[in-house]
């Protein structure tokens, strides 16, 4: 699934998808973690969830330590998918999906 950056597309079909409970969206992005793993040599590590925001970092074997190759925030309100952003930070470049 990553190519380039994050997968607009895929990540479009969940905005405005609304959850139960925090529970329900802990196993979401566990599931959306796997599915945007699918192919890549990375894997996802920092997953932290705070008031309105999920965010998780994919990371790759660099030259001499595991580095951070995107950092992804998933924006909620109310328990609903609002956008993701994914950030390039050694570039400082942005992505937002809405």
């Amino acid at each position: 699934m990553w190519y380039g950056d994050i997968s607009a597309d895929l990540l479009r079909l969940f905005i405005g998808k609304t959850f139960r409970d925090s529970t329900s969206l802990l196993k979401f992005t566990l599931e959306l973690q796997s599915l945007m793993n699918a192919g890549s040599s990375g894997g996802f590590e920092n997953t932290t969830w705070q008031e309105g925001k999920v965010t998780f970092d994919l990371t790759y074997q660099g030259a001499n330590r595991m580095e951070v190759w995107r950092h992804i925030e998933m924006f909620i309100e109310d328990n609903t998918i609002r956008r993701f952003r994914s950030t390039n930070p050694k570039m400082n470049q942005s992505v937002t999906v809405e």
